[in-house]
């Protein structure tokens, strides 16, 4: 089982407070923000961090959970995700 730390998010829009935060052990990002909340989960790109947002809020007033890995080299973290641009022509 992997490490996340747990940090709660609400407020204003441009105004967020950062609440408590708390360090759990979980097989995933979903089980480990399933502990606090049952909202949809977006990982990161990296695979080192997620949040889960609350659907009801709007753009002006948000609530959510952050979940980040604490122990990246569990992680698959291959620079696969970041996608081919070698091909690219600027």
């Amino acid at each position: 089982m992997s490490q996340y730390k747990l940090v709660y998010y609400s407020g204003m829009n441009m105004n967020l407070v950062q609440g408590a935060s708390e360090i759990v052990e979980a097989d995933s990002f979903n089980d480990a923000l399933s502990l606090k909340c049952s909202w949809p989960v977006f990982e990161a790109r990296d695979h080192l961090s997620a949040a889960a947002q609350n659907p009801g809020t709007c753009v002006y007033y948000t609530e959510m959970w952050e979940a980040v890995l604490l122990d990246p080299k569990q992680a698959s973290t291959s620079h696969d995700c970041y996608g081919d641009f070698s091909g690219m022509r600027y």
